[in-house]
């Protein structure tokens, strides 16, 4: 009897261990499937903010953009023979386009010369033409030269002869790579100034553009659209501005 008893309490004791050993692994289950659900918690949030910061990043770049491009287009008139935005604007033209005593030979001492007295080194490519050219090259801001191209642009209804020098300007000492005579339509800036259209700006004409019949001729006044044009991109960049600085 005695031996019968101690069976059944070892018996009674195993039961018991095994009864505590399944507590402690269903506790540890539980805990370990709680720490992985705050885990996962945890991932989904940090995975959220990731996301919502990569597109914030990428607004405030398309924003950027956008009032990069506004202010650039804002400073040139989106119509030929508006006012001027600097009053300088032609003055500063005929310094770099049409200076005193542009050279008529090819020697490259001489155009260093005319480059450092009109203290344009720092420009890669720059076009000349000959005090003979002056009044023509004025003239493609006005009805009778010019055709309108495209913003404050006109291309001249005339071909014209200039002379581009291409400066080297990583040597820094106005080292000129090329000098070589060109003949082709000019595209020109054409601003009003002290109220009269002149040019501003030279533009490069790489394609050999010419001017089209269709477009008006340059010295016709844009009318009010432009201005409201004007108006309506000063309102969008102010726009743009109050949203960079919400955002930031």
């Amino acid at each position: 009897m005695e031996h019968h008893s101690d069976i059944t309490k070892n018996r009674t004791s195993l039961q018991k261990l095994q009864k505590d050993k399944t507590k402690t692994y269903q506790g540890g289950c539980l805990q370990q499937e709680t720490y992985s659900n705050i885990k996962g918690a945890a991932g989904i949030s940090d995975n959220s903010t990731r996301e919502v910061s990569i597109r914030m990043t990428f607004l405030t770049l398309i924003l950027l953009t956008s009032a990069l491009s506004l202010c650039s287009s804002l400073d040139i008139n989106p119509k030929p023979c508006m006012r001027a935005k600097y009053n300088n604007a032609h003055a500063s033209f005929l310094k770099r386009h049409l200076p005193d005593g542009v050279p008529k030979t090819w020697d490259q001492n001489v155009w260093n010369a005319l480059l450092r007295q009109i203290k344009t080194c720092g420009r890669p490519t720059q076009s000349f033409f000959h005090e003979n050219d002056r009044e023509r090259v004025n003239a493609v801001c006005t009805k009778a030269g010019g055709k309108q191209h495209s913003d404050n642009l006109c291309i001249s209804k005339e071909k014209f002869s200039f002379v581009t020098v291409r400066v080297n300007v990583n040597e820094g000492l106005c080292g000129i790579k090329s000098i070589r005579n060109e003949t082709k339509h000019i595209i020109l800036g054409c601003d009003e100034v002290e109220n009269t259209c002149r040019p501003v700006h030279f533009e490069g004409n790489p394609n050999s553009l010419t001017p089209s019949n269709n477009q008006p001729d340059c010295g016709e006044r844009s009318g009010s659209s432009s201005g409201f044009k004007a108006t309506m991109s000063k309102s969008l960049l102010v726009f743009i501005l109050v949203a960079l600085t919400y955002i930031l």
